[in-house]
């Protein structure tokens, strides 16, 4: 609290935001999601108020204020952060708009329309059977300034797809974790989401009942 303080009366944008992330990524680590909301509702005030050129600290009546430019990156990881505290907390259907907002903000779509979403299946599908057979040339291949924005929509889609498991929606359920194995894949620098990716596939196939290939992904989590 100090330090969001210090730098909000020190009229600098940036570093406030920069703060009141790390401060809720850090409360969301210890459970205290209800005090990480506050943080992040905060963070969300500046950065509704920073896209409409306005002063964010004005009704705090500090009005010098450095220039900031609106970063999409901050804002998908803010929605993403509140997704997480709002499903800790049991409010899912509120969590999952944050978690899809936060996908898009970060640069991908998922379809919705049925002919979509198995199109969708076959390019995932073709992708994940590439990292399969030849993993030396498509594994962990993404830019490196790519990665952090790769496990943040990873993190997303693990919920979404939880979330569409629970209600049986399989074609759906295997379109998310396809592209969320391929997207931790691609960046291979997360061992802890690419376990979270595994484990998601091998309940997937529980679904459809791929037994075989749900062993093949146990396998795969195993020796990682």
């Amino acid at each position: 609290p100090e330090m969001i303080r210090h730098w909000k009366c020190a009229g600098n944008v940036e570093k406030t935001v920069c703060v009141l992330l790390e401060a809720s990524s850090a409360l969301l680590a210890i459970d205290d999601d209800t005090q990480a909301l506050v943080y992040l509702n905060k963070l969300g005030e500046i950065i509704e108020a920073v896209k409409k050129s306005e002063n964010p600290f004005a009704k705090d009546h500090i009005n010098h204020v450095e220039d900031y430019d609106y970063d999409v990156w901050i804002e998908g990881c803010c929605e993403s952060l509140k997704g997480q505290a709002l499903n800790h907390l049991g409010h899912v259907e509120e969590a999952m708009e944050h978690f899809h907002s936060a996908h898009s903000l970060l640069g991908t779509y998922l379809p919705q329309r049925p002919s979509r979403v198995h199109l969708r299946i076959l390019k995932e599908g073709f992708t994940q059977w590439l990292h399969h057979i030849n993993p030396t040339s498509y594994v962990g291949t993404a830019p490196g300034h790519m990665a952090a924005r790769l496990i943040e929509q990873a993190r997303c889609l693990s919920h979404i797809f939880h979330n569409l498991l629970v209600q049986d929606r399989k074609a759906e359920s295997l379109m998310v974790v396809l592209r969320h194995i391929n997207m931790v894949e691609d960046t291979d620098t997360d061992l802890h989401e690419l376990i979270i990716a595994y484990t998601c596939m091998m309940e997937c196939c529980q679904l459809m009942n791929w037994s075989n290939l749900g062993l093949k992904y146990e396998y795969k989590a195993q020796v990682r």
